[in-house]
């Protein structure tokens, strides 16, 4: 431990950094109560962790990321043509693909509460490529005598070489944060959790390796002199350990053999470890019948709404933090008045395209929607006519073009 303290003291040092607790923590980890020291590489062995950030990660990468461009009738038009448009859509640099790059991004952020990529533009200010960085070799801090209203980014490579990034020049995705400079890592402020969880495991390992025996006593009726005492005892331990554990104790002279300690059974190890699971998809907000651990009170029928609330509770909240953060970050004051990006969520509501459509047809029959309406809530653009609150099975005018039904695609049909 004294030569990583000082590997860290050296690494302050050359990072120009005052607080000491700021690296031991990123380099280190965070001590808690459970005695294992909490880092989000060590927590991503814990099967329940990595199964939260995966369940994120790979559910908002896997979602389409457009650039729309506004329209002046309330609408939007795919922005195809915009030089951002590739970079989110296909490939944000020459070696990611843009699920591979979100993949990651969401997952730092899941764990360390920030994600961090450097933005490389031309002299015209038009960004050419996002490469990532990795968060714990960045730090951000406001720069001197600017009243808080300029943040740098400062970087190390982890081989000494050091640089400093403005705003323009670094994309940061930060999560729940308490001063607006740095997201909070939900790792550390778990770490109790997910450190009891890591102290289950060991106990469950260290239980079976025992050949899932316990300690215990022998039971002599008479005294044993000391080195007899020292002989049983070595002798006893040989038999119960490493490759012998299995083979037969023979015990002489009346001696008797009780186990001492709880069995897995009586300790509840397996509710304690169903437990750490429910804790870990709690603090990501991720059902556990996602991350593959049972749930008992989950049927059928509340499996969907299960689904709409994970999407609801837990994926929107990602899509809008990144939805705005590229509207901040890589589109230029200008262009925001008229461009801005969105994920499509249809993928995700495909599952309950029936009940939608039912919902829709029965508002826009008792007039409180308009079919514009329900075309907006299904990411489509409005038609012309289609602002009225008109019954179409007794307007009057249902025969006309303008006025026609939709069918469940969104286009109109003549009626028979």
């Amino acid at each position: 431990m004294g030569k990583i303290l000082d590997f860290a003291a050296q690494l302050l040092e050359r990072r120009g950094v005052d607080d000491p607790n700021h690296w031991i923590i990123r380099l280190l980890g965070r001590q808690n109560k459970t005695g294992h020291v909490v880092t989000a590489d060590s927590a991503l062995a814990q099967s329940a962790v990595f199964a939260c950030v995966r369940v994120i990660s790979e559910t908002v990468a896997s979602l389409p990321l457009m650039i729309y461009r506004r329209r002046k009738d309330g609408g939007k038009d795919v922005a195809d043509g915009h030089w951002l448009y590739p970079l989110l859509h296909d490939s944000p640099n020459n070696f990611q693909t843009a699920v591979e790059f979100r993949e990651m991004q969401v997952a730092h952020t899941a764990l360390r509460g920030n994600a961090y990529s450097f933005i490389q533009r031309s002299n015209g200010g038009q960004v050419l490529q996002i490469i990532p960085l990795h968060p714990d070799h960045v730090t951000p801090e406001f720069k001197k005598d600017s009243d808080m209203n300029e943040v740098i980014y400062k970087y190390s490579d982890g081989k000494g070489q050091q640089d400093t990034f403005t705003q323009d020049q670094c994309w940061h995705l930060k999560g729940l944060s308490s001063d607006g400079l740095v997201g909070l890592s939900p790792i550390s402020l778990a770490a109790n959790t997910i450190g009891l969880a890591m102290s289950a495991e060991d106990h469950g390992i260290a239980y079976y390796r025992n050949g899932a025996k316990t300690s215990g006593i022998v039971k002599h009726p008479g005294t044993l002199k000391e080195d007899a005492h020292a002989r049983l005892k070595t002798s006893v331990q040989d038999a119960l350990s490493g490759d012998n554990k299995f083979k037969i104790i023979v015990l002489e002279n009346g001696m008797d053999w009780v186990n001492v300690g709880m069995s897995a059974t009586d300790s509840q190890y397996l509710e304690t470890r169903n437990f750490q699971v429910q804790e870990i998809a709690r603090l990501f907000r991720v059902p556990c019948i996602l991350i593959g651990h049972p749930d008992t009170t989950t049927t059928y029928a509340s499996a969907e709404q299960m689904m709409m609330s994970f999407v609801v509770h837990c994926i929107r909240p990602w899509l809008v933090r990144i939805e705005q953060s590229i509207n901040k970050t890589l589109l230029s004051p200008k262009e925001r008045g008229r461009y801005f990006a969105e994920f499509k969520l249809d993928a995700l509501l495909r599952g309950d395209t029936a009940t939608r459509y039912q919902a829709y047809a029965s508002a826009i029959t008792n007039r409180w929607m308009s079919p514009n309406e329900v075309r907006a809530l299904e990411n489509m653009n409005p038609r012309p006519g289609g602002d009225t609150y008109e019954n179409p099975n007794t307007s009057s005018t249902q025969g006309t073009q303008e006025e026609l039904p939709l069918d469940e695609t969104g286009t109109q049909n003549a009626t028979e």
